[in-house]
């Protein structure tokens, strides 16, 4: 029987059986994994001694958990809150924009793979949405590190159609690139799937300042002084891509749209 500690995000939560819970953690140093947490719901005599509240909201916490192996189902033996996010929980918005970073979590990562460079950001993150950052905002950056972290990425020092380094206009998420503004030319006023396609997931305009964050993807003075609509390019790039690696829309992002009030874009879609 292996046994052992680490820090863990708690991702998921299931009922399993009729006293206990399924929890699905990325861990610091195990990456994805489940955990059954046994007796957690039971009342009475029954009940076991791990604090159920400390699994229930977007916490940073530290589980002592036993398997039979490295890749095994886990049984969790000890839980304690090590960094609190009790404001997320109340924040509709955040909260949403909390469920999109899990799923691109869920999607692209490989169970037991250990990444704590992914953790860090989903820390950061959490830590911007609990105490009132921007979502939008916070999104926007956070998917473009995960793009990254995840060994994707994409390319903002050249156009992807000439080479050039110069006139850098649009991005282009079937690319993973920058395109200036001359190789964009023929694909602006097209149409995809009835919207156009410069507002779709092939070319998305940089204006002014979206190029430097691209290549950064720091919250710096410039990036908080954006125009929204700057900001909702961003994030909608993010979301592109992800589509463009994933082959379909992640479930999370329309209701965090809708409730941000921008506009939906079945464009994403793959052409």
């Amino acid at each position: 029987m292996m046994r052992c500690s680490d820090e863990a995000l708690v991702l998921r939560r299931t009922p399993f059986r009729e006293t206990s819970l399924l929890l699905h953690c990325f861990t610091r140093q195990g990456g994805l994994l489940a955990a059954v947490a046994r007796g957690v719901r039971a009342t009475g005599r029954s009940a076991v001694l791990l604090d159920r509240a400390a699994l229930a909201g977007f916490h940073t916490v530290v589980i002592g958990r036993s398997a039979r192996s490295a890749q095994g189902l886990s049984t969790l033996t000890s839980v304690e809150i090590m960094h609190p996010r009790h404001r997320l929980m109340h924040l509709a918005t955040a909260l949403l924009a909390a469920q999109v970073a899990q799923e691109i979590l869920y999607r692209f990562m490989v169970p037991f793979e250990p990444n704590p460079n992914v953790f860090e950001l989903l820390e950061w993150a959490w830590n911007g949405l609990d105490t009132g950052a921007d979502p939008l905002s916070v999104m926007g950056i956070c998917q473009g590190r995960l793009i990254r972290a995840l060994g994707y990425g994409w390319r903002t020092d050249c156009c992807a159609g000439c080479g050039i380094t110069a006139r850098l206009a649009y991005f282009s998420a079937k690319r993973g690139q920058v395109v200036c503004d001359r190789c964009a030319a023929p694909y602006i006023g097209q149409t995809i799937h009835g919207h156009p396609a410069q507002a779709g997931h092939r070319l998305f305009p940089l204006g002014n300042h979206l190029h430097g964050v691209l290549q950064h993807l720091e919250w710096t003075e410039d990036f908080d002084r954006l125009p929204r609509t700057d900001k909702a390019v961003l994030y909608r790039i993010g979301q592109a891509c992800l589509v463009q690696l994933g082959k379909a829309p992640l479930l999370s992002d329309p209701p965090f749209r809708q409730m941000l009030g921008l506009h939906p874009v079945d464009s994403l879609l793959p052409a």
